[in-house]
């Protein structure tokens, strides 16, 4: 009886081996951290995020347009015949002239540089009585100046100018975040979809293990009929344990095919001959929940983008409600002859500097913006308090179903131990004739359920601690760890 034992696990050893090297020879290991590569790399979604991140940086940008140099150029051209006339008065008047100006907002300052040319020739016709007198026929006159309109209280520094700057950037920043989050709940979806294929291939191998033994006990059991050893409900309660089997397999063949071609519809290259590797003997660590993780929690971060981007609305508000108060300095330098060589010498100069200052009386509009924006501040910063302890709630619960889950993984091993023990045992006892075949199923049985369960809780522990990670934003931070620890 003990060789015949023997002989059941050599034969299961043998299996087991062969059918070991059978799938590393034609498959290849797909592990967790190569799909999350290749998607990164060729996966439209992530290519619409890049793009859609150089559009938000190109929308900051435009936003500064207000400082480029702006000029005009006016040509002129007059006649003019006057309706009355007299002997000291021209009797028609032919002007041509062209003006041409520069202007530059300040950056830095908020202020206005201007620069301006102006080139004008005069000519008219008088009586003969009042050339006499020596007027003139012709006449140039051409000026240049420089001009600058500093900001002294409403606009200082440019402050209102730059508004659009300013909100363009922090949408910038929120656009950051939300696309950053995106990401990582797309990885998160494959993540899980990965488990499930590791999940649905490794029960595929266990009922393939058990299929193997199955096999073994029903050929020794036929030739223990033969013998007259083994009774006929033996025999068919173990050629029906093996049919069962092969309806699992194939049910669970399909729930792997299934998975894989949903999987290849998102990766560029085939799976269909791979096998998903994973190392659950490592369970990781959940972090400690600081102040900081939970300020860069994304959604949290939106919110407090969002209340920042009303604080501002709020200062700006408050910058538009001082009075303007502008100090203009300005310098032409102009000349004039009756020949077009002496008009170009610019050496008469003029300079000027003036104040102005306006300002609304009743300033309506910022009394109610003002309220308007305080209570929205203080219902944002409402929304920031319930978003924070709704996350510290949804933590707290993983937190504690992560740690049962890691004392009913310790006690699915203990369990597993025993139940090969027992396999051992019910198989020995029926070899000597002092069992029944149905308590070796049933002890088989066992292993396998204990093993589905082992399987899936090991499984469900990292689908926790990728949700914990992903809730606190932190999923690249877990996935570095998890491919440094050879788990991925």
């Amino acid at each position: 009886m003990f060789f015949q034992s023997f002989k059941i696990y050599r034969t299961l050893l043998f299996f087991c081996l062969l059918q070991a090297s059978l799938c590393f020879a034609q498959t290849n290991i797909y592990r967790l951290q190569t799909l999350v590569d290749d998607v990164y790399t060729t996966h439209p979604f992530f290519k619409s995020t890049s793009i859609q991140r150089d559009i938000a940086k190109l929308t900051i940008l435009k936003e500064k347009s207000f400082t480029d140099i702006s000029y005009s150029l006016t040509p002129l051209m007059s006649y003019t015949k006057p309706a009355s006339s007299s002997p000291f008065s021209a009797q028609e008047t032919t002007s041509l002239g062209m003006t041409s100006s520069l202007s530059k907002k300040l950056w830095s300052t908020g202020g206005t540089l201007g620069a301006s040319i102006g080139l004008n020739s005069m000519e008219s016709a008088y009586s003969s009585q009042a050339q006499q007198f020596g007027l003139l026929n012709n006449y140039y006159y051409h000026s240049i100046g420089l001009s600058y309109v500093h900001p002294l209280l409403k606009n200082k520094k440019g402050v209102i100018d730059k508004i659009n700057f300013q909100t363009k950037t922090l949408d910038y920043k929120r656009t950051l975040i939300q696309l950053s989050d995106q990401e990582q709940q797309f990885i998160l979806g494959l993540i899980y979809q990965f488990l499930e294929w590791y999940g649905h291939y490794q029960e595929l191998t266990n009922l393939r293990d058990r299929y193997a033994i199955s096999k073994t006990l029903f050929l020794d059991t036929k030739k223990k009929f033969k013998k007259n050893i083994a009774e006929q409900v033996d025999l068919i309660q173990s050629e029906d344990s093996l049919k069962n089997l092969e309806q699992l397999i194939i049910l669970q063949q399909g729930k792997v095919d299934s998975k894989i071609n949903q999987l290849s519809l998102i990766l560029s290259n085939p799976i269909s001959e791979s096998i998903p590797k994973l190392n659950l003997s490592y369970i990781p660590d959940l972090p400690r929940l600081t102040t900081d993780m939970i300020r860069n929690v994304p959604h949290i971060t939106l919110l407090s983008q969002q209340k920042e981007l009303l604080l501002f609305q709020k200062s700006m508000v408050n910058e538009k409600n001082h009075p303007n108060l502008d100090l203009t300095v300005a310098t032409n330098l102009k000349s004039g002859a009756t020949s077009l060589g002496d008009s170009l010498g610019f050496n008469k100069p003029d300079y000027t500097m003036s104040l102005t200052y306006t300002n609304s009386v009743e300033k309506t509009n910022y009394h109610v913006d003002n309220r308007i924006l305080k209570q929205s501040i203080n219902n944002i910063q409402l929304s920031i308090d319930s978003a924070i302890l709704t996350l510290k709630a949804t933590l707290i619960d993983i937190k504690t179903q992560y740690q049962s889950l890691i004392n009913v993984i310790e006690s699915n091993e203990a369990r597993m131990v025993l139940a090969k023990k027992r396999v051992k045992q019910e198989v020995k006892r029926y070899n000597h004739g002092r069992g029944q075949f149905s308590f070796v199923v049933q002890a088989q049985d066992n292993v396998q359920y204990i093993e589905t369960i082992l399987l899936q809780n090991k499984i469900s522990i990292y689908r926790l601690y990728i949700q914990y990670m992903t809730s606190l934003g932190l999923l690249d931070d877990a996935l570095k760890k998890l491919n440094y620890e050879s788990i991925i």
